[in-house]
């Protein structure tokens, strides 16, 4: 039977990406020679680093939630295996979600700006950024959820509107008079 959530989590695993992860508390200063080099390296400190578990769990309550209505009263058993079997798939797609990142970093920053980047993030504030902007992308997406939705319901009875008159007949302008007496 196919998961009725995947595209909530399709969607929550897809935001999450760019979410940038905690730094482990002894980073030390990357050290970089190419731009595919920098590139892997910011990857792996920005989005990649411990974000699998931070992703797991965010995606993993609303999952369970959905699951335990067709197996109910097994809410710790349904949040086990799948936080499990999470776990063995993230760890079998990681590699390419690295080199699809890795290959984004590149195409949209330079080297230098990789390298910059790279020492901001290994400054405490930037380990502080890597630290908490997780919690705030979690605790912003509810309301981000609610923001699209109002943005949606605002803007398509105006686009309707615009898109059935592209099909009203277009108006009649009267014939040129001619000039009989």
């Amino acid at each position: 039977m196919p998961f009725a959530g995947h595209t909530l989590a399709a969607a929550l695993l897809a935001a999450s990406f760019m979410l940038p992860s905690a730094l482990p508390a002894a980073a030390q200063p990357v050290q970089t020679q190419t731009p595919a080099d920098t590139a892997r390296a910011l990857s792996d400190l920005v989005v990649l680093g411990p974000m699998m578990d931070q992703m797991i769990d965010a995606m993993a309550a609303p999952m369970a939630q959905m699951l335990e209505r067709d197996f109910p009263g097994r809410g710790q058993v349904v949040a086990a295996i799948l936080v499990e079997e999470m776990q063995v798939e993230f760890a079998r797609l990681m590699p390419e979600l690295e080199d699809q990142v890795a290959l984004m970093m590149a195409r949209h920053f330079t080297h230098q700006e990789m390298l910059e980047l790279l020492a901001f993030y290994e400054s405490p504030l930037g380990q502080r950024t890597l630290e908490v902007m997780p919690a705030m992308m979690t605790e912003l997406m509810p309301y981000s959820m609610q923001f699209g939705e109002r943005v949606a319901a605002g803007v398509m009875p105006r686009v309707m509107t615009r898109l059935q008159a592209l099909d009203a007949p277009a108006p009649q302008t009267p014939a040129p008079a001619t000039g009989g007496k």
